[in-house]
């Protein structure tokens, strides 16, 4: 059961809360007050879209409420009960990004995802929103879209409904698993007659003997190897010795080379560095360190002048910013001026006092006129009292006097009351406008404080701009001698590097010279340590050539075994091959029994899925029609087409009434009955779909059922409202503009309002 509905931006609705009852509840309404809306904010609430939204005839965002202007977001939010437990939802629909949703159950959090919440009530109802919007929505001129569709199209969205397209599609999944396994079978039986299993049993003996004479000759020819690898050890350590002997004297050589082009090179570096005139490397560095003190000093004097141009850059910015801040007072005084131009302060005070004296002379009419009305009431009750004696001075009265007394302090006192009220009306005005008025010198007292703050506002622009003007010109002198620090500066450090390079090279110099003496020493020291070797060339040549045959043997044999290895991978790669064709053969002989054995269950699946499809489809037309002939003579005003029914064809589901005398003959309402009649048919279709697809939910929402209905037909519906449908559903939801429908006394009944011509929001009353 539904039990609220709380919307606020919901389209019309500023915000809405409905409270629900058990059994039938309608919304009436002009058009555009606001009714399908709720309805659709139901759908939308429990599965996050609603019929006009996932056809795509509106989009989320033109939910939310944009007059008198654009809201920011949209909500929902809905309580309602299944199986006992209390869920909550509450739905947001934003301009710029996605909605939110959040679920509740019995007070507890639930989920906060839309498509959880969508899943989580949906296994609550065990319903799903197509099922919802078929069996239990009914959109507004809608009840008879049943019988507008083509015969093919009803017949396809029927099965949907009844969930019979399921069967379809796998009994046509089955027939395509059938034809792709029968192909499959024809495949193999066309792979296995290709290969004769004894010729490669044959095949696979004469590999194996093959294998054993490659074993042998791979041992024979490793024993072989052992023998030439000990020879190839001691002729490979003797000319191992004569080779290093050989390597010593080559590298003495060669550092020999390499300590004679050291000097060389000194040599030409030196006189290089001479050519140059650098003078001393004591005169260099003496230049260097004045050159570097200057430096010093030219970098010190840069700096502060470029601290000297930021500071005064700061001074000539706030400048600015007070010149700015005193012109932006200066406008606003003589805007203030001109204001009070136009205010006279006297005259407005005089006014003033003037009104206050007219209330208290108001409020002492007014207390005068309550005394003499409560004085007037009295004396009318004390006459009312007393039937022979005046109240006030004891004399006799006769009926007519007494009457004519009393009707003439009534009448008094209906005068009393009319100046009463003439007086709190003059009252509350002057009250008004006094309240303005001292609202008024408030203003004024307020703009004169305020011009005295700015009374100064001239002064300190002029001053402002006499010390700019001076800080530009101190800046300009600034930069230009900033400029030239610069410029001596970057001459000064060029001199300095220029100096470095000097020192760099005289210390070269000096370093060459030094090593130049040594390096000459160490030379002839090697000298004398390479003629003191000595190694015989011919005798390290016969060497080198034994190894080498050797060595080439070694790997001939190697290489035999190698290829003999590489043999009997590729017997053991054949052997395999055949064991596994073997093997793959008789797994494919026993795939093939068990893929016939497939296509004959397969094929028993099928036709088991068609008797339950028929079968199924039978059970729930033969429900729904037992509903149609209870609930139809209840819903239908006349005794022309006595009875209602769903009959189904192999290309559709048509919708009959009989017809004729006696019952004669059953004919399709689409054809033979009237708008109303259909509606009237397609209402009672809605109403059994409901109780049969959707038993646990028992709930109906119509949205302008009473449309092509005739007068008879809606008094009808108004019982059916009231007395029929209580009895079978649960809860009822009812859209109409129709004010006809307020006579469904059993029903909750909304009356839904808004003033469309100022864009005003929704308005609910009972």
């Amino acid at each position: 059961m539904i039990k609220s509905l709380e919307l606020t931006n919901w389209k019309t609705h500023k915000h809405t809360k409905l409270e629900f009852q058990k059994g039938t509840n309608i919304l009436i309404g002009k058009m555009g007050a606001g009714k399908s809306s709720v309805l659709d904010a139901i759908s939308f609430s429990l599965f996050g879209t609603f019929p006009s939204a996932k056809h795509n005839r509106v989009n989320l965002q033109g939910i939310i409420r944009n007059v008198p202007e654009q809201e920011k977001e949209a909500y929902a939010k809905l309580v309602f009960t299944a199986n006992g437990d209390e869920y909550t939802v509450e739905r947001r629909i934003y301009q710029n990004k996605s909605a939110q949703a959040t679920l509740k159950k019995n007070g507890d959090y639930l989920q906060s995802q839309p498509d959880r919440v969508n899943e989580e009530i949906a296994k609550a109802l065990k319903v799903d929103y197509d099922v919802f919007s078929r069996a239990v929505y009914s959109e507004q001129n809608q009840l008879d879209n049943f019988l507008n569709l083509r015969s093919s199209e009803r017949k396809k969205q029927m099965d949907e409904l009844f969930g019979l397209d399921k069967f379809a599609i796998s009994s046509d999944n089955a027939t395509t698993l059938v034809n792709r396994i029968k192909d499959i079978i024809k495949e193999k039986k066309r792979e296995i007659e290709k290969f004769n299993i004894g010729d490669i049993k044959g095949q696979l003996d004469l590999l194996r003997k093959e294998r054993e004479n490659l074993n042998d000759g791979i041992t024979l020819s490793e024993k072989k190897i052992i023998e030439i690898s000990a020879e190839m050890k001691e002729a490979e350590g003797r000319l191992v010795s004569l080779k290093e002997l050989s390597n010593k004297k080559m590298k003495i050589a060669n550092e020999i080379a390499e300590l004679r082009s050291k000097i060389d090179f000194a040599l030409k570096d030196i006189k290089k560095i001479e050519g140059k005139k650098l003078g001393t490397l004591e005169e260099t560095e003496s230049k260097m360190l004045k050159v570097s003190a200057m430096l010093k000093d030219a970098r010190k004097r840069e700096q502060e002048l470029a601290d000297s141009e930021r500071s005064k850059g700061k001074e000539i910015a706030a400048l600015e910013s007070q010149i700015a801040r005193a012109e932006k007072d200066m406008k606003e005084r003589r805007r203030i001026e001109e204001k009070l131009n136009g205010m006279p302060f006297d005259d407005i005070r005089k006014k003033l006092e003037d009104e206050t004296n007219h209330i208290r002379e108001l409020e002492t009419s007014l207390a005068s006129l309550k005394a003499e009305e409560s004085d007037l009431i009295k004396w009318i009750a004390e006459l009312d009292k007393h039937f022979a004696k005046c109240p006030l001075c004891e004399r006799e009265l006769s009926e007519e006097l007494k009457a004519r007394l009393i009707a003439g302090k009534r009448e008094r006192t209906e005068a009393v009351k009319a100046d009463t009220k003439r007086h709190e009306a003059e009252l509350e005005g002057k009250r008004t406008y006094v309240k303005k008025i001292t609202d008024d010198l408030n203003e004024i007292k307020i703009a004169e404080e305020r011009l005295k703050e700015y009374s100064s506002t001239n002064e300190i622009i002029e001053q402002g701009r006499r010390k700019l003007e001076s800080a530009k010109k101190e800046l300009e002198t600034i930069e230009n001698e900033r400029r030239k620090a610069r410029e001596d500066y970057d001459a000064t450090l060029k001199e300095e590097n220029s100096l470095k390079i000097a020192k760099e090279e005289l210390s070269r110099k000096a370093m060459y010279e030094k090593e130049i003496d040594a390096m000459g020493k160490a030379a002839d020291a090697k000298e004398k340590e390479r003629s003191s070797i000595n190694v015989d060339e011919k005798i390290l040549d016969s060497m080198q050539h034994k190894v080498t045959e050797l060595n080439s043997r070694h790997s001939s044999i190697l290489s035999e075994i190698s290829g003999m290895k590489m043999l009997l991978l590729e017997k053991d790669a054949q052997i395999g091959d055949k064991r596994r064709q073997i093997d793959v053969i008789e797994k494919m002989e026993l795939d093939l029994r068990k893929k016939e054995d497939a296509v004959e269950s397969i094929s028993k699946f099928k036709e088991s899925l068609e008797e339950t499809k028929i079968e199924l489809r039978t059970m729930l037309i033969s429900s729904i029609n037992n509903i149609l002939e209870e609930i139809w003579p209840e819903i239908y005003p006349y005794r022309d087409y006595p009875s209602l029914r769903l009959d189904v064809s192999s290309d559709d589901y048509v919708l009959q009434v009989l017809v004729g005398k006696n019952g004669a003959r059953w004919e399709k309402v689409d054809a033979t009955a009237s708008g109303g009649e259909r509606s009237t048919a397609c209402l009672a279709l809605k109403v059994a779909f409901s109780l049969v697809l959707v038993p646990n939910l028992k709930w109906i929402i119509l949205d302008e059922p009473t449309h092509n209905l005739d007068r008879a037909g809606i008094n009808k519906l108004v019982t059916v409202f009231n007395e029929t449908l209580p009895k079978i559903i649960d809860q009822i939801f009812i859209i109409t503009h129709d004010d006809a429908l307020r006579e469904s006394a059993a029903a909750q009944v909304y009356v839904l309002d808004r003033d469309k011509e100022s864009g005003g929001a929704t308005v609910i009353g009972k």
